[in-house]
Order: structure tokens, then sequence, then C-alpha cells
């Protein structure tokens, strides 16, 4: 099924992206998430939202890198199990996003969205920390996947920064007793 759309001038085009009833389809995640998506073009981002939500993840979409870093500003990243990127966007590209994460909060996984073909993209979308990419148009169940994947990694990150924590509270009291006996 082509999804029409109108140009400017009011002639209908049809969108690249296609999804067709024999594709594959995915099966609901069994670790349901909360995914933040960022897609500049409409039809994309509707779509992703569609497979997303298909998924049984729940979704908020924006459609650049500011808006993004808003919602994933202090306090609340942690609402986040995974992010999705477009690469190519208006302003700020994805592997901002990416360096940014990097920065504020290594522990959320993300995966960046390209055009087919784009090689070094995709070579510095993973040098610069993303978990995995998918080419565009892609199926339906290599984003499960990668969400999948994502998902578990950002979930252990975490996990591991908490046993960590913990582990370091516990040999702050132990010297406290130490010094107090």
């Amino acid at each position: 099924m082509r999804m029409p759309f109108r140009e400017s001038s009011g002639r209908p085009r049809f969108m690249s992206h296609t999804i067709t009833a024999n594709a594959p389809a995915a099966a609901p995640s069994a670790n349901p998430a909360r995914v933040l998506a960022v897609e500049d073009d409409p039809v994309s981002r509707r779509v992703l939202e569609l497979h997303l939500k298909r998924l049984g993840h729940e979704v908020a979409l924006v459609s650049d890198v500011a808006s993004a870093k808003h919602l994933l500003g202090p306090g609340e990243r942690l609402r986040y199990d995974c992010v999705i990127t477009d690469f190519r966007m208006p302003g700020e590209t994805g592997l901002a996003l990416l360096d940014w994460l990097r920065g504020e909060d290594p522990t959320l996984a993300a995966i960046v969205l390209t055009a087919t073909g784009e090689r070094q993209t995709v070579l510095d979308a993973l040098r610069a920390g993303a978990c995995d990419f998918i080419e565009k148009p892609y199926r339906q169940v290599d984003l499960a996947a990668a969400v999948d994947t994502a998902v578990g990694t950002t979930r252990q990150r975490r996990r591991h920064l908490s046993a960590e924590a913990e582990t370091m509270a516990v040999g702050q009291m132990q010297r406290r007793l130490l010094q107090s006996s």
C-alpha cells in the first residue's frame, strides 16, 4: 500500500515508504518499553509510531533534536528505555543527539535510522555510541529486533550502574564502621 500525500502544488504524490500486506509482522514485544522517536518527516514519524505501538511500546514523538533534548532533560531521561533518531534532519543531526546523549546519559541506548547506502553515516553513528542502525525503508521485524536489543542494553546498563552505586555505598558504610570502632 502506498501512502499518498499532497505536495505544495496540490498534486498527490506517493512516498517511498511502503507497507505491504505480506511484509513479515513482528510479534508484540515481551518487554514493552517507553521509546522516544526523533524523525523530521511527518509520514515517516507516523509509520514509526504505528510500528512501535503495534509492538506494544509507549511512544513519544518529536521532529527535531532540540525537542528531543528537552524531553530528555534532567529528571526525565530515566523515563525512556530507548531513543530512535533519524540521522539527517534540518538543524542538528542524529549524530549531534548521540554525542549529547553520551555526555548526559550514557545508559540510554540509541538506534539511528539511515537512508540506504549511507555506509559512512552508519560507521559514524556506531562510533558516536549508537547501539544499532536501521536502513530505510525498514521491515517491522528489523525494528522490533533493534528496539528489543536497545531496551535490553539500557536496562542492563542501568542495573549495572545501580549495583555499582549500592556497592560503593556499602563500602563507605563499612569504612565508617571500621573507623568508629
